[in-house]
C-alpha cells in the first residue's frame, strides 16, 4: 500500500529571540551628570522607584539629574530607547500624585509618546522629561507592570511587550515540596487556598480586547513595532482565557455528569424537563463561580463580542504578518500568512500576501509554518514518515498518539462551540421558549458537529476523511506486526468512517481470507471509542437536519404538516456489503486494452479514434449495481495522478493489473470515478 499523499517534512520548532528582554546595567552611562554624587544636603533629592515587582528603591539624587538615567545608574529596568529625544515611551512611569502637580506642563511631543504608551493614567509622564529640583524632594515614582523594549541596532528599532508573570502559586507549591508534615500541609494549604485564585496575569483588567485595539490603531499609524507587540500580547491573553474558559467547562461538564437523578420521571414529562434544567441550572451555577474564581472580579466582561470573533477567526495573523514584513522580517511574515490562510482558505487578503511573500529573492518553503499546528498533527506526520520508512512499531506508536490527542482537541473543540449561540430568534417580537431553545441548540450543535472537520488538516494540508485515514495506516502496520485483532478492528473502523472507500473494502476481503479460521464477526469489529463517535456524529446530523428542512420559510405555513413522530435515534453499525462483488472484475481485460489505447491516443493528441463514451457509462452502472454507490466519470489518463475530492475509485488499464483498484499516484493508465459530491 502506497502512502495516501506526500510526505510531510518534519519542521523544527523555531525558538524567537527577536522579542529577547533587554537587561540594563551600569555599563549603560546615558546621562554621565547623573553619575556624579551630590556635595551636600542642600544638593540632594530623595526619590523613590517602585519596580515593576512592587518592591522600593530609594536613591539620593540632586538637583538636576533626571530621573530615567538616574534610573540607569542604579540598575532600574527603566528603558529609554530614543535617548531622551521623545521618539519613543519607553521610559514612561506614574507620578504620584502629590508630585505630578508639580511638574511642568508636558511638551506637545511628550503628550504624542504618551497617547502610544500601553496603561496610560492620568498621572503618567515619561522620566526622561522629568528633572529633579528641590520641590520634587521625597518623590516616588511607579514603573507600570506592562512596557514596551525597544532595541536599538543602527537602522532598526524592535519593539517587545513585556509583563511579569510572578504567580504566588508556584511560591506556594514550592513550598509545599519541603513540608514533610501532612497536618502541617493540610494547615498551610487552608490558609493559602483563597490566594490561588489570583494567579492571573499581570493587570487583569487589560484584556485581548484592549491589546486588539491598541495593536490596530499602531496599524493605523504605522508604528508596525507597535503593531507586533500589542497583538502578541492580545493573542497570549486571548489564549489564557480561552483555556481558563474550556477548564472551566470541562471542569462543570464533569461534576454535572456525576449526578444522579432519583426522580420518577417516566410517567411525568414535564417532570422530566424540570430534571433536565434542574442539571443545567446547577452547571451554569458552577461556571459562575469557576469564572469568577479563575479570572477574578478584576477582569472586566467582554465588551464586543465581535472582537472575540476577530480571534476565534485568526484576524491578529493578518495584522502580525504585515507588521513583520514592514519590518524586514520574510520569515515571520511568511509564518503568520500562511497561519491566517490555514485558519481561513477563502481570506483572498492573505493568499495574496503568502503569494507575494513567496516570490521574494529569501524565501525558503520552510518558513510555511503553521503557528497554530496542534501535537496530533506533529505526531500524524511523524506516523506517516514511519509508514514510509515501514517502521512498523513506530507507526503504530505514532499514530495512536496522534489519535489520542486527536480526541482531546476535538473536546476542546466541541467546549469552545458552547459559547457559539444564534440570538437572532431572540431578536423577533415575543420571542417563544421553545425557539429560542431550539435556535440556541442547533448553533451550538451544528458548531460541534464539525469539529472533526475542523480538525482534518497537517500542517496547513486539508486531508478528507482525516480520522478514516488514520486506521488506513494502522491495519497494515497492525498487519506486518502480525496483530491479527488489531488489522481486523482497525479496517472495520476505516469502513464505518468511510464506507465509499472500496480500497478499505478490498483490504477487508483480503484480511477475510487471511484470517479464514476466525469468525469474522468477532474478529471485524469497531471499536467502542469509534462506535461512539459515530452514533454521536450521525444522531447529531439527524437533529440539524431536521431544523434545516422543517424551519425552511415554505414548511412554516399553518398548512404544511405537522411532525410530531418520534425521533430514532438508534444508529446502525453493522457492514452488510457483500465481499463476493470485490472478486468479481468490474473491467474485462479487453476493455482495458480498448480504454487503456484510447487514453494513450488522447495522450498523443490523437482523440476520436472509437467511441468510448458508452462504455464508460456502462461501467459507471456495473460500479452502482456491485458497490452499492453513485459515481460519476473523472477522467481516463497515463502517468498523471488524478485525485477525486472526496473519495473515488481509480483502476488500473495495464494488463497484469486489469480493474485493479490502485493508488492514484500508479504508474500507468488509469481510468477514475468520483463519488459524487452529496
Amino acid at each position: 500500500m502506497k502512502s495516501l499523499f506526500l510526505k510531510f517534512p518534519i519542521l523544527p520548532r523555531y525558538t524567537s529571540s527577536f522579542f529577547r528582554r533587554l537587561t540594563l546595567t551600569q555599563s549603560l552611562k546615558n546621562g554621565e551628570f547623573e553619575w556624579i554624587d551630590p556635595k551636600d544636603d542642600n544638593e540632594t533629592v530623595n526619590i523613590t522607584y517602585v519596580l515593576r515587582n512592587g518592591t522600593e528603591k530609594h536613591i539620593k539624587g540632586k538637583i538636576g539629574d533626571n530621573v530615567m538615567y538616574l534610573a540607569h545608574r542604579y540598575g532600574i529596568e527603566l528603558e529609554g530607547a530614543c535617548e531622551a529625544s521623545l521618539a519613543c515611551s519607553t521610559c514612561h512611569v506614574y507620578v504620584d500624585g502629590n508630585y505630578f502637580n508639580k511638574l511642568p506642563e508636558p511638551k506637545e511631543e511628550e503628550e504624542d509618546m504618551l497617547d502610544l504608551a500601553p496603561v496610560v493614567k492620568s498621572t503618567s509622564r515619561l522620566s526622561c522629561q522629568i528633572i529633579l529640583c528641590k520641590e520634587l524632594d521625597g518623590i516616588k515614582v511607579t514603573l507600570p507592570k506592562m512596557t514596551r523594549n525597544f532595541y536599538v541596532d543602527g537602522h532598526k528599532c524592535y519593539i517587545k511587550l513585556y509583563v511579569l508573570k510572578e504567580c504566588l502559586c508556584l511560591k506556594i507549591y514550592l513550598a509545599m515540596l519541603f513540608i514533610k508534615s501532612f497536618n502541617l500541609f493540610i494547615f498551610i494549604l487552608t490558609i493559602l487556598l483563597p490566594c490561588l485564585s489570583y494567579c492571573t496575569p499581570e493587570e487583569p483588567e487589560i484584556t485581548f480586547e484592549n491589546l486588539y485595539v491598541y495593536g490596530k490603531s499602531a496599524y493605523s499609524d504605522k508604528n508596525w513595532g507597535d503593531c507586533i507587540a500589542f497583538m502578541l500580547k492580545a493573542l497570549e491573553d486571548f489564549n489564557f482565557y480561552m483555556s481558563e474558559k474550556l477548564w472551566c467547562r470541562q471542569k462543570c461538564a464533569k461534576e454535572i455528569a456525576g449526578l444522579k437523578e432519583n426522580h420518577k420521571v417516566d410517567d411525568d414529562t414535564s417532570l422530566l424537563f424540570h430534571s433536565l434544567m434542574y442539571s443545567q441550572a446547577q452547571k451554569a451555577l458552577c461556571l459562575f463561580r469557576c469564572q469568577i474564581w479563575k479570572f477574578t472580579e478584576e477582569r472586566p466582561p467582554m465588551k464586543k463580542f465581535e472582537v472575540y470573533e476577530d480571534f476565534q477567526n485568526g484576524k491578529p495573523y493578518e495584522y502580525l504578518h504585515f507588521c513583520y514584513y514592514k519590518l524586514g522580517d520574510l520569515e515571520r511574515a511568511v509564518k503568520y500568512s500562511y497561519t491566517a490562510v490555514v485558519g481561513n482558505s477563502k481570506n483572498e487578503d492573505a493568499l495574496i500576501s503568502l503569494k507575494y511573500y513567496m516570490e521574494q529573492d529569501n524565501y525558503k518553503k520552510e518558513m510555511l509554518i503553521d503557528a497554530l499546528r496542534k501535537q496530533y498533527e506533529e505526531s500524524y506526520m511523524n506516523g506517516v514518515e514511519a509508514y514510509n520508512n515501514k517502521e512498523w512499531n513506530h507507526c503504530i506508536y505514532w499514530f495512536e498518539s496522534s489519535l489520542t490527542e486527536l480526541w482531546e482537541e476535538e473536546e476542546r473543540c466541541r467546549l469552545t462551540c458552547e459559547d457559539r449561540i444564534d440570538f437572532s430568534s431572540i431578536e423577533n417580537d415575543n420571542p417563544e421558549i421553545s425557539i429560542v431553545f431550539t435556535s440556541i441548540y442547533y448553533s451550538v450543535i451544528s458548531c460541534q458537529n464539525k469539529c472533526i472537520e475542523k480538525l482534518s488538516k497537517v500542517n496547513g494540508h486539508k486531508i478528507s476523511n482525516f480520522l478514516s485515514s488514520y486506521f488506513e495506516y494502522l491495519h497494515v502496520c497492525f498487519y506486518n506486526e502480525n496483530r491479527g485483532r488489531d488489522v481486523g478492528q482497525s479496517i472495520e473502523n476505516a469502513i464505518l468512517l468511510n464506507p465509499s472507500n472500496m480500497v478499505s473494502r478490498q483490504n477487508k476481503l483480503f484480511y477475510m481470507n487471511t484470517y479464514k479460521d476466525y469468525n469474522n464477526d468477532e474478529l471485524f469489529i469497531p471499536s467502542q471509542k469509534i462506535v461512539d463517535y459515530y452514533t454521536r456524529y450521525q444522531n447529531e446530523k439527524k437533529f440539524l437536519m431536521f431544523v434545516n428542512e422543517k424551519f425552511r420559510y415554505e414548511n412554516l405555513w399553518f398548512t404544511a404538516p405537522t411532525d410530531k413522530s418520534i425521533m430514532d435515534w438508534s444508529v446502525d453499525i453493522k457492514d452488510y456489503f457483500d465481499y463476493s462483488q470485490l472478486s468479481k472484475a468490474i473491467i474485462s481485460d479487453d476493455e482495458c486494452e480498448l480504454l487503456k489505447l484510447s487514453s494513450e491516443l488522447e495522450y498523443l493528441k490523437a482523440k476520436n479514434k472509437f467511441h468510448k463514451d458508452e462504455l464508460l457509462q456502462e461501467i459507471v452502472e456495473r460500479i452502482s449495481q456491485k458497490y452499492e454507490t453513485t459515481v460519476i466519470f473523472k477522467s481516463l489518463h497515463c502517468n498523471e495522478e488524478i485525485e477525486c475530492k472526496r473519495s473515488g475509485f481509480t483502476f488500473s488499464l495495464e494488463k497484469d493489473t486489469c480493474s485493479s483498484l490502485v493508488n492514484p499516484s500508479f504508474p500507468g493508465c488509469l481510468v477514475v470515478f468520483c463519488n459524487e459530491d452529496k
